[in-house]
């Protein structure tokens, strides 16, 4: 099990590969990729 702190760093990195447009993107530039988003949002 992930501790409290651990999953809010996760929540945090996820986050900050938001793209503008609404999706993810690993590189965090726009636009966004389909895959990355697919991955993020499973």
């Amino acid at each position: 099990m992930l501790s409290p702190a651990w999953s809010e760093r996760i929540a945090q990195y996820v986050e900050s590969c938001r793209t503008p447009d609404g999706g993810y993107f690993f590189a965090r530039i726009p636009p966004g990729s389909p895959h990355d988003t697919f991955y993020f949002e499973r």
